[in-house]
């Protein structure tokens, strides 16, 4: 990356954030009876992992990815998201 002007420092940000992406796509979420949630084991390990890349709350992202918020008429609700809708996200 140094051919482009790249320096190594922002080279190992940019790889920690693909890194992180990558496993963003490894997540698995199981269907419950109000929404989804972050499946037990694989799907709990990509979560931790792409936390730790991302420097964020496993809660924080599950939450992201499990709930859909809406606003309307400058009010936020947050509403469960089935596991297909939070899939297709």
């Amino acid at each position: 990356m140094g051919c482009v002007g790249i320096s190594g420092s922002h080279a190992r940000q940019l790889l920690r954030l693909l890194s992180g992406l990558m496993h963003l796509g490894n997540i698995v979420l199981s269907p419950k009876e109000d929404g989804c949630t972050v499946a037990e084991g694989t799907g709990a390990a990509a979560l931790s992992r792409c936390c730790k890349l991302l420097r964020c709350a496993p809660q924080h992202l599950s939450t992201a990815l499990t709930q859909r918020r809406i606003e309307a008429g400058g009010e936020r609700i947050s509403v469960p998201a089935s596991a297909a809708a939070a899939t297709q996200a």
